[in-house]
């Protein structure tokens, strides 16, 4: 499980160019299902790779707070920062994304 799991996080870190949600949000109101995966895609592109990493491995793939430290080698105290920082980097970018379609 290990290995595929670091096999999951290597290769998201190359992908690290951002790429803007405009059309993404249209594309999410015209086809709420596949325009949302792929906004929540884009958002997740944006974020800082370490943050990008623990909002994965916590919040899509169901990690605990434990597993994630194990994996990435974190202190509980950094995955909780970079956790907050990312949870709320993605609010503010959909709000962002969304405040401007309207």
């Amino acid at each position: 499980m290990r290995a595929a799991l670091n096999t999951g996080v290597s290769w998201w870190r190359p992908r690290r160019r951002e790429i803007p949600l405009a059309n993404h949000a249209a594309a999410a109101i015209a086809d709420p299902a596949g325009g949302l995966d792929a906004a929540v895609l884009a958002a997740l592109r944006r974020l800082p790779a370490r943050q990008r990493e623990v909002v994965l491995l916590r919040d899509v793939e169901g990690m605990s707070s434990e597993e994630v430290c194990s994996v990435l080698s974190l202190t509980e105290g950094n995955q909780r920062v970079l956790l907050h920082r990312g949870r709320s980097r993605l609010r503010q970018l959909f709000e962002d994304e969304f405040r401007e379609v309207r």
